[in-house]
């Protein structure tokens, strides 16, 4: 399956100290937390809950990690009904500009037209950060990124989509597992930092929206190191995108 993918890549030389949950796989380590925006939250939900549904937790009930905009949804909604003001303008003026209307074919339209709206939608994004730490005189080259959606959650109202980076992740609605190539392999001896920012793949071609919702995934990274394949894995976490 083609999977419309990219990864933004950040090399760290040094071990940053961190507060977050980790994981270990064949010696290893992984941290991850939210690097951004601003508006975004960490905080913890079970597997029935997100922003729009939020049922009492039953006894015993597992709790998951979840970014999302939950604390900061006044902030974000000023930013969104600034955006979705340029988008309807620039939607009309698109479906007048070409019967033939696909996402990319919008994303250049929007480009041209207006560039503050493109460079916008990077700021509304969800940006992880991943921290590896493994032995130090090993090499790690990362080989590619599987994803595993488990579940989402669709909310109502707009949402936007951007693939301006290279090394984006395209997050898709339909459970199953998603492989992402790595166009420019992360390489650090060892520890290194790789930033993950979240697009939703829930598009409606109709209206040139993808609206936010809820996704329950798992990351799962495939490096190569003494030639040999190492895998490790966030665990299940939810975000909002």
């Amino acid at each position: 399956m083609k999977v419309y993918s990219r990864i933004m890549l950040i090399l760290s030389l040094a071990l940053l100290p961190l507060a977050s949950s980790a994981a270990e796989d064949n010696h290893l380590l992984i941290k991850f937390g939210l690097e951004s925006p601003y508006f975004y939250t960490e905080t913890k939900a079970t597997m029935h809950q997100d922003a729009s549904y939020w049922p009492p937790r039953k006894e015993g009930e597992k709790l998951y990690r979840y970014f999302t905009i939950r604390g900061g949804k006044e902030i974000y909604l000023r930013h969104l009904s600034q955006l979705i003001r340029r988008h309807n303008a620039l939607w009309e003026s698109y479906c007048n500009y070409t019967n033939n209307r696909t996402r990319e074919g919008f994303l250049q339209f929007v480009k041209q037209r207006d560039p503050f709206y493109a460079g916008s939608l990077k700021n509304i994004a969800p940006v992880l950060y991943f921290d590896f730490i493994g032995e130090s005189n090993k090499v790690y080259i990362l080989d590619e990124i599987e994803v595993h959606t488990i579940g989402f959650s669709e909310y109502r109202g707009g949402g936007f989509f951007d693939k301006e980076a290279w090394y984006d992740i395209l997050l898709k609605p339909r459970t199953g597992t998603y492989r992402y190539d790595v166009g420019k392999k992360l390489r650090f001896n060892g520890s290194g930092r790789l930033e993950l920012r979240f697009w939703s793949d829930n598009y409606y071609p109709n209206t040139g929206y993808t609206p936010r919702g809820c996704y329950t995934i798992e990351i799962v990274f495939h490096f190569l190191t003494d030639g040999k394949p190492l895998s490790v894995g966030t665990g299940i976490f939810k975000i909002d995108v």
